[in-house]
């Protein structure tokens, strides 16, 4: 997508629904813009939860990624703001 393309702009839902499952849990979270590479501009959402922390990134050709620091460090791709949710949700249960 060439970066003056409004033809096909950011879809901003899954971000949506995420942010505010966040801010309904009050769970901490940060926001920065990222350049993943010259063609794909994103927003990265920076997630702690107790020892963990998630880097959410939601990128202007529709692709989700998820990097979660743990002691497995997966990257998981195709996912939605509402598995994350359930995820923390069982994260912030079993402490």
């Amino acid at each position: 997508m060439d970066k003056g393309d409004i033809t096909n702009p950011f879809d901003g839902n899954e971000l949506m629904e995420l942010l505010r499952g966040l801010e309904d849990r009050k769970i901490a979270y940060q926001i920065e813009y990222r350049r993943a590479a010259t063609h794909c501009d994103g927003i990265m959402v920076r997630i702690r939860s107790g020892l963990e922390v998630w880097e959410v990134g939601f990128f202007d050709n529709d692709h989700v990624e998820v990097l979660k620091f743990t002691s497995s460090k997966d990257v998981e791709a195709g996912v939605t703001a509402a598995s994350l949710l359930s995820d923390l949700d069982a994260l912030e249960n079993s402490k």
